[in-house]
């Protein structure tokens, strides 16, 4: 079971994609660590997301590798 305290900060982000209305998010996995602690479990960061433009709880994750330099997510 992945861990957010697993994934080097400065290479992988973690994006959340609305199953519903197709928005996307970046979040930062300091930004994880420190809302939620290095033990939390991916399973739970997914079960606990609710997309913000229309409030469905149908999301998913996906971890992506941006430590490759320069690399931007929908370029």
């Amino acid at each position: 079971m992945n861990r957010i305290g697993d994934f080097d900060s400065d290479k992988f982000t973690l994006y959340v994609f609305c199953d519903e209305c197709h928005h996307s998010k970046g979040l930062p996995f300091w930004w994880l660590r420190e809302k939620y602690g290095s033990d939390t479990t991916l399973n739970r960061i997914q079960s606990g997301l609710r997309c913000e433009p229309c409030d469905s709880r149908n999301c998913s994750i996906r971890i992506v590798y941006t430590g490759a330099g320069g690399f931007s997510h929908g370029q």
